[in-house]
């Protein structure tokens, strides 16, 4: 036994003896004559005589150096992929935040006023995009994004991006502590910056204050509601959200329904609210939770 391994296996059986107790599944590893090193499992008992005076130990040394490197190896190849994701979440939001600066720096410099509001709105949506990138990087679980920390981070930016706007515009926001897979998350983070921007461009002309309220709500099992409403103009009565051409509508209704198994409802009183129900229980986990560098790899996809 290499010296280092014995001062760790002498202390273990130091505290056993003095205790009097089991020796239970203690790991240990030997240095056979030949140099080749070995994991044993040993199991004992105490030997104790008629004068309580104890004697010894009998059990059984069980070797289990083959499933010893196997967990090796495992652990090795799972610390390389964890690395591998996280460099491929890192990239893809590196290219998210390109794609960005050039939508801005091209919204900035362009006379054509439809075109400009076409960019701000693509950037917006890449935004909320690049946060969920951000969340699950930052965070030990590559596979879950905490939606309430999203939600308050992604309004924190959005004020600071056109701080004059919300100078007239208060967002008050009651969160419950959420957390939803990856496949569930994006969407939802779309179809927040939809109802978000929709509110601040639409509910409040010429210049009027108002208010944006951003409720979420954990239901039971896997069901959520997001709320976003507002105390401002409303819809046209003619208007059908359903019917309309607008990408915006159209992206709300599509990413609820057919990617967050979920359902949209809209209110059009004294102001505009949306209510949406939704689930993530459609999705499986793709890896699992990360704690001191260690996770395990899943098979992934909608159930």
């Amino acid at each position: 036994m290499e010296q280092e391994e014995a001062e760790r296996v002498g202390r273990i059986f130091t505290e056993i003896v003095a205790s009097r107790s089991e020796i239970k599944e203690l790991e240990n590893w030997i240095v056979k004559k030949n140099g080749e090193r070995r994991c044993l499992l040993t199991n004992a008992v105490p030997v104790i005589n008629e004068n309580n005076v104890l004697k010894g130990y009998r059990g059984i040394d069980k070797d289990i150096t083959e499933s010893k490197y196997a967990e090796q190896r495992r652990e090795r190849l799972l610390l390389e992929k964890n690395a591998l994701i996280k460099e491929l979440f890192h990239r893809t939001r590196n290219n998210i935040q390109v794609m960005i600066a050039l939508f801005s720096l091209k919204g900035g410099t362009s006379k054509n006023a439809e075109l400009t509001m076409i960019l701000d709105e693509m950037t917006d949506r890449l935004l909320a995009m690049s946060l969920v990138q951000k969340k699950l990087y930052d965070s030990q679980d590559l596979s879950r994004v905490d939606l309430k920390a999203y939600t308050e981070e992604y309004l924190r930016t959005i004020q600071t991006k056109a701080s004059s706007e919300w100078d007239r515009i208060k967002i008050v926001a009651k969160l419950d502590s959420v957390v939803a897979l990856i496949d569930t998350a994006i969407p939802f983070g779309l179809v927040l910056n939809e109802l978000v921007m929709n509110a601040r461009i639409h509910a409040f002309p010429s210049n009027k204050p108002g208010e944006i309220r951003v409720n979420l709500h954990k239901g039971y099992e896997n069901n959520f509601c997001l709320e976003v409403s507002d105390n401002g103009v409303g819809l046209a009565d003619a208007f059908e959200p359903r019917k309309s051409d607008t990408v915006g509508f159209q992206l709300v209704f599509g990413l609820v329904e057919n990617q967050m198994n979920g359902k949209a409802l809209l209110e059009n009183r004294n102001g505009l609210a949306f209510n949406l129900y939704f689930s993530d229980s459609g999705y499986f986990e793709r890896v699992a939770n990360m704690e001191e560098g260690r996770g395990l790899v899943l098979a992934h996809g909608q159930r």
